[in-house]
């Protein structure tokens, strides 16, 4: 009987041990100053709407952060010349010599292939049957800092970027090719 009395008896005191620590180490997390946290979009949703949230720039480090909020309209974007801040979502005329992209994204730094790219490579001389007579399996870009590059061997490799656009647009791409020399 006694034996019994342990074995309800310890399960219960453990999970009261853990419950209490991870309530005190809430409790001890400071309220966030305005410059420990950063606001975000979410992804826009079926409607065509979006919230804005709060993101700790170190987390688990600040509490009581502000709630989500229903963020702007997923087509919205500001005029040229002004920006969208964040903190009172209206658009703010950009400071003297800078700019803003307004809705735009712009990729210049490449350390890692940034989320919606894709890479796929393929021979493009196919065998007597139509098979590829290469396997292009290691051919892809390579992040190299402000710049990508690919593998110099006899595969074409296609860096695709799939996005979905909230209203009209372009795209620009600049590249380089260069040229091999062929001596006669």
């Amino acid at each position: 009987m006694r034996e019994q009395v342990w074995a309800s008896w310890l399960p219960r005191c453990l999970v009261l041990i853990i419950t209490a620590h991870t309530s005190s180490a809430s409790a001890e997390l400071r309220p966030c100053d305005r410059t420990e946290y950063n606001y975000q979009y979410t992804e826009c949703d079926s409607t065509g709407s979006r919230w804005r949230v709060s993101i700790p720039v170190t987390p688990n480090s600040c509490s009581d952060l502000p709630p989500p909020t229903r963020g702007t309209d997923c087509s919205f974007s500001c005029p040229a010349g002004k920006f969208l801040e964040m903190s009172t979502q209206q658009c703010t005329p950009c400071l003297a010599g800078s700019y803003s992209l307004g809705s735009g994204l712009r990729f210049d730094q490449w350390d890692a292939i940034p989320a919606g790219f894709t890479n796929m490579a393929s021979f493009l001389d196919p065998g007597p049957n139509g098979e590829d007579i290469q396997a292009c399996n290691s051919s892809s870009w390579t992040p190299q800092g402000v710049y990508l590059e690919s593998n110099r061997d006899e595969c074409t490799v296609s860096l695709v970027y799939a996005v979905h656009l909230e209203k009209l647009g372009s795209v620009s791409f600049t590249y380089q090719y260069p040229r091999q020399q062929h001596l006669l």
